[in-house]
């Protein structure tokens, strides 16, 4: 019963990489797979140096760590060239419309909430310093994409710490920071910080639905799998691309909703809490 079990953790754990390869070993293929993706390699590029591993293996019967070693430093070995869609040009296109949503968030709930109080909406030297915070770390991040995904990779644990201490400053930055430098009516600001949230989301949506962010780990011998009566371009046709679950597609397929819905949350909870 516990082989039977370990079995399928197995089985759940590495479903993509025994999906594309599966007389390579799970682990060592999704240290491939990692490695490569670190590297800024393309799926089809990725698929392709896996499927070659799938090959050796199948035919000689021979364990991937023994014909070819370690997997990262296999992967490394290989020289691949970074894809023209991982730039820091690229990945800041993607970043851009997520950005434009904090910027509407951030503006639609301090607007909101001095529209509730009452009040005009004060900048202060908290919200500039803040927002100035924001958009450093979001700018390290893209610039310094492999840095920033090799360390999370390396230490998720201090990682998460680093990024709570972020959120920290941040926080701390915008209650401290009180001295107003220009107060404005906040209706108007309400209005169009609630149009900046909503084009970000648009925004994020059409590059969803584009596939322009798409990049999934394919095999050069797709074509040649069994038919199994799923559809071309089906993403859990075995062979085909990266089987994924259907709640986490569903969530990337809508992750443009989160930023407005997390929003509206905020604007109901201080319509609620705020004494009138």
């Amino acid at each position: 019963m516990r082989s039977s079990m370990r079995e399928r953790w197995t089985a759940w754990k590495y479903s993509v990489e025994l999906t594309l390869a599966p007389h390579v070993e799970g682990l060592w293929a999704e240290e491939l797979l990692v490695e490569l993706r670190l590297q800024g390699v393309s799926g089809t590029m990725i698929g392709e140096a896996l499927t070659e591993v799938e090959s050796h293996c199948a035919e000689s019967g021979e364990r991937a760590e023994d014909a070819f070693g370690d997997a990262t430093g296999y992967a490394r070995s290989l020289g691949l060239p970074r894809s023209p869609d991982e730039s820091a040009t690229a990945v800041a296109a993607a970043v851009i419309p997520v950005v434009v949503q904090l910027v509407g968030m951030y503006a639609t709930t301090d607007a909101f909430d001095a529209w509730v109080a009452g009040d005009e909406l004060g900048f202060t030297t908290g919200m500039v310093l803040s927002t100035a915070i924001m958009l450093g770390v979001i700018a390290s991040a893209v610039v310094f994409t492999e840095r920033v995904l090799r360390f999370i990779v390396a230490h998720p644990v201090f990682a998460y710490f680093l990024s709570m201490a972020i959120v920290g400053m941040y926080t701390l930055v915008t209650v401290l920071g009180r001295h107003v430098l220009v107060a404005v009516p906040a209706v108007p600001v309400l209005i169009v910080s609630a149009g900046v949230l909503v084009a970000g989301a648009a925004w994020q949506r059409t590059r969803s639905r584009s596939g322009v962010d798409d990049d999934p780990v394919t095999s050069p011998l797709a074509h040649l799998a069994p038919d199994t009566g799923q559809t071309p371009g089906d993403e859990t046709a075995p062979g085909s691309r990266m089987t994924k679950s259907r709640v986490g597609e569903a969530l990337l397929a809508h992750a443009y909703l989160m930023t407005p819905a997390y929003t509206a949350v905020i604007l109901v909870l201080t319509w609620g809490l705020t004494p009138r």
